[in-house]
């Protein structure tokens, strides 16, 4: 899959995620928006959509395609189920050959476990929509996911094979490190993630899950153009809350121009900007509160203004640059 076509499958689903009826009509389940994950790990893979339908309980494991059912989706699809002993698993795709059809109700059939498998064909007719979500500027996206809203029935179940899982299936609690100050670390992580998601929801890079979410005191995120990261902590090790954009080797280039606006960018983000001439990283450092809202609201306000001084300009730069691969 190229990468326009997964960034595609992505904004499909993050289409589907805000607006979780779709689903829950299509698939009889229950779910909340804020329940629903993108791009979450899973045993080596990244699940397109994950979450729990609130009726039963059952886990909800999602892939989508938008191209008739191919080998290698067809072989993540067999993977979730070898990994899963109950629960929902949807395939949603343009179209399915008869051969995996056929081979997809075979192993839900052998496997004798509590799955259901939904395959769900994908309306044809979102792809223009997607192709024109895809062309904008990428901090125009998520306010114009309604272009979606116009493709009626963008998804209907083709085949439905299994058995319904136990309700209220038991799952096991995630063993969670505890941090010093704040509570476990996968707590603080999920608030901040949570907070971004609200605040500044069309920064698609918060929308994508983080792996290794309750052992990393470091959160990062593209910057918007290959090379630029961000990296955030509501508390490192010397105590301190940060927000760092790194400019890797690929990206050093872009850190002396940005330096030569260090008076533009303190009166854009604030007079506290640290500018780190050895390791190229424009950074905010501060003591965090010992109300951990406090300190998000800071970090939220301050990655707003980074976001909008340094990615719309990468977006902007990554725009220009695949025009000029194009023509």
């Amino acid at each position: 899959m190229s990468i326009k076509g997964t960034e595609k499958e992505f904004l499909f689903s993050l289409f589907l995620k805000t607006r979780p009826n779709i689903l829950e009509n299509t698939l009889n389940v229950k779910l909340e928006a804020g329940d629903i994950l993108l791009e979450k790990s899973h045993q080596g893979m990244k699940l397109d959509m994950y979450s729990i339908d609130k009726h039963t309980g059952s886990e909800i494991y999602v892939e989508n395609l938008l191209l008739k059912s191919n080998e290698p989706h067809q072989k993540k699809v067999l993977q979730i189920v070898d990994s899963i002993q109950k629960g929902i698993v949807v395939y949603q795709a343009l179209g399915f050959h008869r051969n995996h059809v056929k081979q997809l109700k075979n192993k839900i059939e052998d496997s004798r476990k509590d799955i259901i498998l939904y395959l769900v064909k994908i309306n044809p007719k979102v792809i223009e929509a997607l192709d024109s979500l895809n062309k904008l500027h990428k901090l125009e996206v998520f306010r114009n996911l309604n272009l979606l809203d116009n493709v009626q029935n963008p998804i209907h179940v083709v085949a439905k094979y299994g058995n319904m899982p136990d309700k209220n299936a038991e799952r096991t609690p995630p063993i969670r490190k505890q941090d010093s100050n704040f509570g476990t670390r996968e707590d603080i992580n999920h608030m901040l993630l949570s907070e971004l998601r609200r605040n500044i929801p069309y920064f698609l890079s918060f929308q994508r899950e983080k792996s290794n979410i309750e052992t990393n005191r470091l959160l990062q995120f593209g910057g918007g153009l290959s090379g630029t990261t961000y990296f955030v902590t509501l508390e490192s090790r010397r105590k301190l809350a940060f927000l760092e954009l790194r400019f890797t080797n690929e990206s050093e280039y872009l850190y002396p121009i940005f330096k030569e606006k260090e008076h533009q960018i303190r009166e854009r983000i604030g007079e506290s900007v640290v500018f780190d001439d050895n390791r190229n990283v424009i950074g905010v450092y501060f003591k965090p509160s010992k109300d951990i809202q406090d300190t998000i609201n800071q970090i939220v306000e301050v990655f707003r203004k980074m976001i909008h001084f340094f990615s719309d300009y990468f977006f902007r730069m990554q725009r220009f640059e695949s025009n000029l691969a194009v023509s």
